[in-house]
């Protein structure tokens, strides 16, 4: 059994869904599926529960995957001890962020770091939460920026700053006038979200419980560009930081004044990783730096 195939069972065990998984690791569900099969007969047991909507991880797949993680896990070590010791990538920054944070927030905090540290390289990734997730997992990335923080064993995370969120509406709409708006009074409008298991969206619906309504999702997506273009046509309102709100032309904003609607952005990193002090100098600058538009929440 090859590093590939532990890779591909290793995120398949912790998505439990092989249309995701394959996503992520960007290979078709015909080669996962495969690969999966040809490990299961390897061990001569199945890993998995098959369901009508999915999979599960049964007892068997868990003992395999506490191991398989484990084996991933030194392997990865290795490899960034042996890149750090041959001065390969002792200046370079492998940083992951949600696409609503790099239009400003990541752009303005890369320059100010490379102020202090001018000679600091940046690999950037943007991408959607579970994409993220599943890239620091692997040693991808190094830090990833994110809201709401990553949870799962093993990831640190540390606070940064707090966003407002404000509300995208289309041209004309009857509330565009406002200053200040109640989230309730959108009710009744369609609403343009980015899909379940998504920060933003996750905000979207807890705001609106406190606000006592359910949201008429008319459009479900992956990304805040497309959300911004049903805006801008006229087909429905959106929740989007006030940082993405402010950087577009198409669409109005409003300020929200009840509930209070914003996101805690942070910064997470494997502690079971090697980590390089040039990581640690940049954690440690994250916490004490703050983005223009931004509550900071570092000590």
């Amino acid at each position: 059994m090859d590093w590939e195939q532990l890779k591909y069972f290793e995120v398949t065990a912790r998505l439990e869904h092989i249309s995701r998984a394959a996503e992520v690791l960007n290979i078709s569900q015909s080669t996962l599926s495969r690969a999966i099969a040809r490990i299961e007969t390897r061990f001569g047991v199945p890993l998995f529960d098959r369901a009508k909507r999915g999979i599960r991880l049964n007892a068997f797949g868990r003992a395999l995957l506490t191991r398989v993680e484990q084996a991933l896990l030194e392997l990865e070590n290795a490899e960034r001890e042996i890149q750090e010791l041959s001065q390969v990538v002792d200046n370079q920054i492998s940083l992951g962020f949600l696409s609503s944070l790099g239009v400003k927030i990541v752009p303005t905090l890369v320059r100010a770091f490379q102020k202090t540290r001018p000679n600091a390289r940046f690999r950037l990734l943007q991408g959607g939460f579970e994409l993220l997730r599943e890239r620091i997992y692997s040693g991808d990335i190094d830090l990833c920026l994110s809201s709401p923080h990553l949870t799962e064993n093993r990831l640190g995370w540390q606070p940064l700053w707090r966003e407002e969120l404000v509300m995208l509406l289309p041209p004309g709409h009857r509330l565009t006038a406002r200053a200040q708006i109640r989230l309730a009074e959108i009710a009744s409008d369609p609403v343009a979200a980015l899909r379940e298991g998504n920060g933003l969206r996750a905000d979207l619906d807890r705001f609106s419980r406190e606000a006592s309504f359910t949201p008429r999702i008319a459009f479900e997506g992956s990304d805040l560009a497309p959300l911004l273009g049903l805006v801008g046509a006229g087909i429905g309102v959106a929740l989007v930081p006030k940082s993405y709100a402010e950087s577009q032309r198409i669409a109005k904003y409003v300020r929200i004044s009840t509930p209070a609607c914003s996101r805690v952005i942070g910064i997470s990193w494997n502690e079971a990783r090697f980590s390089k002090s040039l990581l640690r100098a940049f954690r440690s600058f994250l916490v004490k730096f703050r983005p223009p538009g931004t509550e900071s929440l570092g000590a």
